[in-house]
């Protein structure tokens, strides 16, 4: 929604909007309900969700959230609670834009930066 707020208000510059460009606004409104009843209920199912996520990857490989002799349990779960928010975010105002351009790109690079590409990529 903010992206395309964004782009709309740069196409129009010194003019009114058409209704097909105005589109997505009546779209965002019609589908505003059912995006923040699904936001809530991953904000109250946030810790289940992560802890699920967790035992699951622990039963496939208990050495996939260890870094050499380090345990990065603790990081691995905030991260994950991090993506989980900035995705319900995104859906909440219909903008995956956001999600992809302010989130992953920069996350991807900590990732690779750090060598944890493959318990982000099982997560």
């Amino acid at each position: 929604m903010l992206s395309q707020m964004q782009r709309l208000v740069a196409e129009v510059d010194g003019r009114y909007a058409t209704d097909s460009e105005l589109q997505f606004i009546q779209d965002y409104m019609a589908s505003f309900k059912l995006r923040l009843s699904a936001y809530v209920k991953l904000q109250n199912a946030e810790a289940t969700i992560v802890q699920q996520v967790y035992t699951r990857m622990q039963r496939m490989d208990s050495n996939l959230l260890k870094h050499g002799d380090a345990d990065v349990t603790a990081k691995w779960k905030r991260d994950t609670i991090r993506a989980l928010r900035y995705s319900a975010i995104a859906m909440l105002l219909n903008d995956p834009d956001i999600l992809q351009e302010r989130f992953l790109f920069w996350f991807q690079t900590i990732m690779k930066a750090f060598g944890t590409q493959q318990s982000c990529n099982v997560t």
